[in-house]
């Protein structure tokens, strides 16, 4: 599975007023109404694709959603809205895997499995494998599922070792993927904004378009309507706070709704803050009550001890109580 690039970029999203007509926010609403319909039906035909193939793709053409053979819904909105709205479907989908390959790693990590078992299984769910064709095909088969992972050794070189889940491992891990999904469900598109960027907005700062003879506006966002080929023109104000943050404008933004109401938000890439130490030493203490002292007078963790103090009556309890039934404290459930 290839990882996306890393980046360490911080994003601000801010409100921008806007002095839309009545008529203008309702032709907004109906396309944020639309697009919202159109997302959950999107959601069905990803993940379709997810649990047929074991995959998301950010490439599925989303446009037989809204015709005869996609079976979904009828939107009227433009195949360029429908690419936008899967882009961000698959985004949001994507956010909730990581959440369960999270909660399957830390049901791993728990568990009292043998170090050889639990390294396989922690490798395949950080691959997401819960469904791939290769998986499914050892289980049909009943055969082992062998595959590569590159590590490095004490002397930094990569090397390449073979490891092998049997057929109960790729069971054991199935059946710990459906327990992660009873536990966190997936995300609901019927009140999600729509996340858009120049496919289907313009933006018109002052001076440039629209702008040069509507001056009173710092700038005009024209935005795509269920129409095919008109746009509404979108007077926007500007935001003190946004605009006092150092950084760079993005072309993307936000629609949503609050009481009614559309709401518009621009993204902002923000420069980081450069770290400047107040000391150039700082001594530390540490103890259990308070946990951290230094020696500009911060006590942290005053009440660590306490806590410690309850998990160890918790934890002698439960430790009586497997002894008192023949079990080791591993096998205590949680």
């Amino acid at each position: 599975m290839k990882r996306g690039k890393r980046t360490d970029e911080i994003y601000g999203s801010y409100l921008l007023p806007h002095a839309m007509n009545r008529g203008k926010e309702e032709k907004v609403l109906q396309v944020l109404r639309q697009y919202r319909r159109a997302a959950e039906g999107i959601q069905r035909l990803h993940l379709r694709r997810f649990f047929e193939e074991g995959s998301l793709s950010r490439f599925l053409d989303p446009t037989s959603v809204g015709q005869p053979q996609g079976g979904y819904l009828e939107s009227p909105l433009s195949d360029r809205y429908l690419w936008v709205c899967s882009q961000q479907v698959v985004d949001m989908l994507k956010g909730h895997l990581e959440h369960l390959k999270n909660r399957v790693r830390e049901i791993l990590l728990g568990s009292s499995l043998p170090r050889e078992k639990r390294e396989v299984l922690l490798l395949l769910n950080s691959r997401e494998a819960w469904l791939k064709p290769e998986v499914r095909q050892a289980l049909a088969e009943g055969q082992p599922l062998v595959f590569k992972v590159v590590r490095k050794d004490e002397s930094g070189r990569e090397r390449t070792k073979t490891l092998q889940a049997t057929p109960e491992d790729l069971r054991l891990l199935l059946h710990l993927f459906r327990r992660a999904r009873k536990e966190l469900t997936w995300p609901g598109m019927h009140r999600i904004q729509m996340h858009l960027d120049g496919k289907v907005v313009r933006y018109e700062p002052r001076g440039r378009g629209r702008g040069k003879q509507a001056t009173h506006f710092p700038a005009w966002l024209h935005l795509a309507t269920l129409e095919k080929g008109k746009r509404v023109a979108i007077p926007l104000g500007e935001n003190p706070y946004a605009e006092g943050r150092k950084g760079e404008w993005r072309d993307f933004f936000q629609v949503g709704e609050e009481n009614g109401r559309v709401q518009i938000r621009r993204v902002k890439a923000l420069s980081p803050k450069p770290y400047t130490p107040r000391t150039e030493r700082l001594a530390v203490d540490i103890g259990l009550s308070p946990l951290i002292a230094t020696d500009r007078g911060d006590l942290l963790g005053r009440g660590f001890l306490r806590l410690l103090a309850a998990y160890d009556t918790e934890i002698q309890t439960i430790a009586k109580r497997a002894q008192r039934e023949g079990r080791k404290l591993s096998q205590v459930p949680e």
